[in-house]
């Protein structure tokens, strides 16, 4: 079953999607007691073993607080390979930290929730409301030309590079900040906010940003290891606020799914 999960996931994102990148996400959790590597790997192979989809049983990795940055480095970057498990885990052995990784066409993010209540054993919730019946207002192929206009003749702006040489992958920068309620509209303003700063400061001009923001179709007061998600795209003015993001979440469709087949005219596109 793990070369048809890995297939599966490939066809929800890689075909559409950027063949380019590893379609990896994320979930880093600090945590208010020790997982045992040996624990978590039991845990997940019964997990998988249930749940096909997820592909083959992961191999858990017991990892020192200095060798985390690398780890979660790799865990971004690395392509998954056809018959490989879509899951990678790391547990902190001098700390109390568990690192989950996913391939993004078998999990979303509250999918990746419920994988880390999976490893500890303890029933996990998030605040998500979800967008419940909300659905597209175009077709696939109308999005995919609007999207390559807009490319062409009025490209989103891009984050400016630190350095002028800068290599492919992701970056990371991982701080520690006190516990509060930090929702979509308040992420995806500061992110804008921050892209017109980080590029004013290196000499750039920040014309349009385009904030894409994931959204899950249910809530999640009892996530299940799924890929359930869709996203918005939202074109935000300078410096928006809060209720500004906030009231374009509430009334822009979110965009269409990708189809369920590729064609050849499709991967050219792509």
């Amino acid at each position: 079953m793990s070369e048809l999960a890995s297939d599966h996931a490939g066809r929800v994102v890689g075909l559409y999607g950027d063949p380019t990148v590893s379609w990896s996400i994320l979930l880093e959790a600090r945590l208010s007691s020790a997982l045992t590597p040996e624990k978590a790997r039991m845990r997940l192979a019964v997990a998988v073993e249930e749940r096909p989809w997820l592909g083959a049983a992961p191999d858990v990795e017991a990892v020192r607080g200095e060798e985390l940055p690398a780890v979660r480095d790799r865990f971004a970057e690395a392509a998954y390979e056809r018959g490989a498990p879509l899951l990678r885990v790391a547990v902190g052995t001098d700390e109390p930290v568990v690192l989950i990784a996913a391939h993004h066409g078998a999990l979303d993010g509250l999918g990746l929730l419920a994988v880390l209540g999976l490893a500890l054993d303890v029933p996990i919730s998030s605040a998500a409301k979800g967008i419940g019946a909300r659905t597209a207002d175009r077709s696939f192929i109308v999005s995919a030309f609007q999207r390559l206009a807009e490319a062409l003749f009025a490209p989103p702006a891009r984050i400016t590079p630190e350095r002028a040489e800068s290599g492919p992958g992701d970056v990371f920068s991982a701080r520690i900040l006190p516990r509060s309620r930090f929702g979509s509209s308040a992420f995806a303003a500061a992110a804008a906010d921050l892209t017109e700063t980080w590029n004013a400061r290196h000499g750039e001009e920040t014309a349009r940003v385009v904030a894409a923001v994931g959204a899950s179709w249910r809530g999640g007061a009892a996530p299940e290891p799924l890929h359930d998600s869709a996203f918005f795209r939202l074109r935000v003015g300078g410096k928006p606020t809060v209720a500004e993001v906030g009231a374009l979440l509430a009334t822009q469709p979110p965009e269409p799914d990708f189809p369920a087949r590729s064609s050849r005219i499709a991967r050219l596109g792509t």
